[in-house]
């Protein structure tokens, strides 16, 4: 243990001593000082006094000193909190991004590279904030790497883990422990309560800790809200002074609109919370939730036409609805004709015309014959690379170069050859294209969005042909849904898109409702979540989303109706006519 209250040294087990590269005491620590590393300054202790041979723990709160999209000749700068060698010569290592540029965006943590395991999320630090950092590991046949961070855990894996002891020391704040980097990657980070363990610690254990390190640790997650949340809130507004915003909630599920019953309850509870739009899962690639001349049902569609009776119901409470569609999604073997056998296993072929022609027909049926005011498409995208015949085929024609030379071809920053990166985009761009251009013919009030995840053009652009930005700039759709279900939004890569936006109010936020490993969700801190909303609202002005509503709890909508929704908003003015946006 080392607490960096007094002096850089540490306080558990005597006799230990840190090597000391640089660094010094600052006053302002979680609890008490806190060490500040800058570039090229390090730590180092023998790894053999504090790490054990099958299994440890590492925790400790980290205050980067860095923007996460700061640039370092033309890349994205990486850092390197933690590394050791162990006697196999592999090495543990924990990493804000990898050596490579295409790692950048993960955090990365791997217990020992020889065995080829890593558990790497995407962690978005805040320049100047605190956030806690725990890794554990355990050895054998079923080890087991896990990551928390500011006491959740975010992602773990199971997998055989070497048993291997330490060579060499522990470095704190650089990459020397590894063969790859030589020193050259540094933290530059405040670092404070540093723990190491001999055992792979439980969450519980992780909390009880951080209780005794900073009894308001539950809290700090909210501080970079707070100043956000200092600002005045400034809703546009129509001519009799209706604030205007989409609230718009997404449902992936048909159980809650079945029958008129449900509807019923699901519309009052949604509007209680201040939400304006509903967005219901239409088609998840396994049948249509409702009866459609196109397409083949879902088995456990319900009697009837419930989302006829949804759209009713909806518009007699002056809630829009917008229907969603996971375009490319596979939900369950069939349709066999729309994919090849090395198509990714949950995909239907993009590049398959009579797929396009499929979707894009359904998509628009659902337009023509149901009064919607809008459409959403999700899963807009390949979902990777197939290097089937057909496809390769496909890309010859088209380029006159061969598909699987090219698949295997990325430059120094990880971006795909130009000809697949064009090729792939094409692919999804049709759809799109299509669906726009149906909307507008047969109801040009409707709004077309896309839920993505919109890259700054510093970074590769999607290898699976979503290109959000350059669909919102020529035109063919009018929102973008950013993705960003994480605690910790990435408001930075928003910031840098919105920037590239021709109208940048089509950028919406999503916010998600839930917390944990997607296997065990559960419903996000209600004060989170109307946080959340509150900095979308000031930063994004537009509107925002949540998903999805199976997650959305009592005290959730609580906290939004009698907080960030408590003054009901319109999703468009009335007076503007139909559109919100101009269709160009």
């Amino acid at each position: 243990m080392a607490s960096f209250d007094r002096q850089i040294a540490v306080d558990e087990p005597r006799g230990a001593s840190f090597e000391r590269h640089g660094g010094r005491i600052v006053a302002d620590g979680i609890s008490g000082r806190a060490l500040r590393l800058m570039a090229g300054e390090y730590l180092a202790i023998d790894a053999d006094r504090v790490v054990g041979s099958s299994g440890s723990t590492i925790m400790f709160w980290v205050r980067p000193h860095w923007n996460y999209y700061t640039l370092s000749k033309g890349d994205l700068a990486t850092h390197t909190f933690l590394s050791l060698a162990w006697e196999d010569n592999g090495y543990l290592v924990l990493s804000d991004g990898w050596w490579e540029t295409l790692g950048s965006p993960y955090t990365y943590f791997i217990a020992n590279v020889n065995s080829r395991i890593a558990v790497n999320p995407k962690v978005r630090y805040r320049e100047n904030q605190w956030t806690h950092i725990a890794v554990t590991w355990t050895t054998g046949r079923d080890g087991n790497l896990a990551i928390y961070v500011d006491g959740e855990l975010i992602e773990e894996r199971t997998a055989p883990v070497p048993e291997r002891n330490p060579s060499g020391k522990l470095y704190i704040g650089c990459d020397k422990g590894t063969s790859l980097g030589g020193g050259g990657r540094w933290a530059d980070s405040d670092f404070d309560e540093l723990v190491v363990l001999g055992h792979a610690a439980s969450k519980d254990e992780i909390r009880r800790r951080l209780d005794g390190q900073d009894p308001g640790w539950r809290e700090r997650k909210y501080d970079w809200i707070k100043p956000v949340l200092a600002q005045p809130y400034r809703p546009k507004r129509d001519g009799a002074g209706r604030p205007v915003e989409i609230r718009a909630v997404f449902d992936g599920g048909p159980g809650e609109w079945s029958t008129e019953r449900k509807s019923r309850a699901l519309i009052a509870r949604i509007r209680s919370a201040g939400f304006n739009v509903f967005i219901p899962c239409v088609w998840m690639g396994d049948g249509t939730r409702y009866p459609s001349p196109v397409a083949p049902p879902a088995k456990y569609k319900a009697a009837g036409d419930p989302l006829a009776t949804l759209l009713r119901i909806a518009h007699e409470e002056g809630v829009e609805v917008h229907p969603w569609f996971a375009v490319s999604y596979r939900g369950r073997d069939f349709l066999p004709k729309f994919r090849d056998p090395e198509t990714p296993p949950e995909a239907f072929e993009m590049h398959r015309p009579e797929f396009r022609d499929f979707i894009v027909k359904m998509i628009l049926d659902v337009v023509e014959r149901y009064d919607v005011d809008g459409i959403n498409l999700d899963f807009i995208r390949t979902q990777g690379v197939t290097r089937s015949r057909f496809v390769a085929e496909r890309y010859r024609e088209a380029t006159g170069r061969d598909l699987e030379t090219d698949g295997r071809s990325f430059d120094a920053r990880g971006c795909m050859k130009p000809h697949l990166q064009r090729f792939l985009d094409s692919a999804v761009e049709d759809v799109v294209r299509r669906v726009s251009e149906g909307i507008r013919s047969r109801k040009p009030g409707a709004i077309l969005s896309v839920d993505g995840q919109p890259i700054p053009s510093m970074l590769c652009p999607s290898q699976e042909g979503r290109q959000e930005v350059a669909w919102a700039n020529r035109g063919m759709v009018d929102l973008i849904f950013s993705m960003n279900y994480e605690q910790v939004p990435d408001t930075d890569a928003l910031d840098l898109v919105r920037g590239e936006l021709t109208d940048p109010e089509k950028l919406v936020l999503l916010l998600g409702s839930a917390d944990g490993p997607d296997a065990k969700p559960h419903s996000r801190d209600a004060r989170l979540v109307a946080g959340l909303v509150g900095v979308a609202q000031r930063k994004w002005p537009r509107g925002v989303g949540i998903y999805p509503y199976s997650m959305l709890s009592d005290d959730q909508v609580h906290a939004l109706g009698e907080g960030p929704f408590a003054e009901r908003a319109l999703p468009r003015p009335v007076s503007a006519g139909p559109s919100l946006t101009r269709h160009d």
